[in-house]
């Protein structure tokens, strides 16, 4: 994929083909981000592309709550 290209797959306007089928980038991207993660893109054109999912090791509420309980011991 060109740099163009990587900049817009998760737009949900954004098509490749011209009948698409599956779920798709956008909906993928934001349940990611919906569970405090994310995806990183790094594409050569002609040479391959390659998607890295990046999730927290912990809920995000858990996390959130032990950033709160940090601040109630600090004060």
């Amino acid at each position: 994929m060109s740099a163009q290209e990587v900049e817009r797959i998760f737009n949900p306007e954004y098509m490749t083909k011209e009948k698409e089928l599956g779920l798709g980038l956008p909906p993928a991207h934001e349940i990611i981000r919906g569970h405090g993660g994310e995806i990183r893109v790094s594409s050569s054109k002609g040479k391959g592309t390659t998607f890295e999912i990046l999730l927290p090791a912990e809920k995000l509420s858990e996390r959130q709550n032990g950033k709160a309980q940090k601040v109630k011991e600090a004060l």
